[in-house]
């Protein structure tokens, strides 16, 4: 990962609230452990881990600094906790 030396100055604060997961896919026996992870460049920022629940909540904010050099895509990632399975994806 650049340090912010590397990808000069920050020029923005990007800040997501990431809400809940509605209905996401069984990936253990009966549940699954959810947390989502955002991509923002070679910025990685994650939610907690909420055990056992497909329809989870996590009320959380998430920031990531926006530089000139920052591609203008983001990734939201679902993952389950035990093996880093994709459960759910958007891109915008």
């Amino acid at each position: 990962m650049k340090n912010s030396a590397e990808m000069g100055e920050v020029s923005a604060l990007l800040k997501v609230r990431v809400i809940n997961g509605t209905r996401l896919a069984v990936r253990d026996l009966r549940s699954s452990d959810p947390y989502v992870v955002l991509k923002l460049g070679h910025q990685v920022v994650k939610t907690r881990v909420i055990k056992s629940n497909l329809n989870p909540v996590w009320d959380e904010e998430l920031t990531l600094s926006i530089f000139a050099t920052t591609p203008r895509k983001i990734e939201v990632v679902f993952y389950r906790r035990m093996i880093r399975d994709v459960i759910g994806y958007h891109q915008q």
